[in-house]
Parts: structure tokens; C-alpha cells; sequence
């Protein structure tokens, strides 16, 4: 049986990749909110289900991608660097 925890990893997998496919279709650019928000959540949904069903390479993956986005939510939203 699927537990809620899967499910909201499986939502941010989704979501992570629909910012990836908006990207390579240029619907997005990589400075948009839109592909920097789908990342960060996406990533930040797929490390919470990781803590209840453990995977240490997907946990190292998904929180490199989370501070990139984080960081680059700061430098080019934030400080319009």
C-alpha cells in the first residue's frame, strides 16, 4: 500500500519534472519563478518522503538541487544579481 509520505514525494517528482520539461521545451527560462519554484518544492517534497523511506543518493541529490534553487531564487529574484 502507498502512504501518504510516497505520495507527496511522487507529486514533487512530478513537479520537478514539469519544471524540467518546461525548460527544455523554452516554454520557462532558468531565471523564471515558475522553473525556480517547481525545483525548490519539487525537491523539497521528494527529500520529505525520503525521510520516512530512505535512500541516501536520491537524499544527496535532491538536497544539492534544493539549495542550487534556493540559492539562485536568492541571487536572481531576490538580490537581482
Amino acid at each position: 500500500m502507498i502512504t501518504v509520505y510516497e505520495i507527496i514525494g511522487l507529486i514533487g517528482l512530478v513537479i520537478e519534472a514539469s519544471g524540467f520539461f518546461m525548460l527544455q521545451k523554452r516554454l520557462v527560462r532558468e531565471s523564471s519563478w515558475l522553473y525556480l519554484l517547481s525545483i525548490f518544492f519539487g525537491t523539497g517534497m521528494i527529500v520529505y518522503s525520503l525521510i520516512y523511506s530512505w535512500n541516501l543518493p536520491s537524499a544527496i541529490w535532491n538536497i544539492t538541487w534544493n539549495i542550487y534553487s534556493l540559492y539562485s531564487i536568492i541571487k536572481i529574484k531576490i538580490l537581482k544579481l
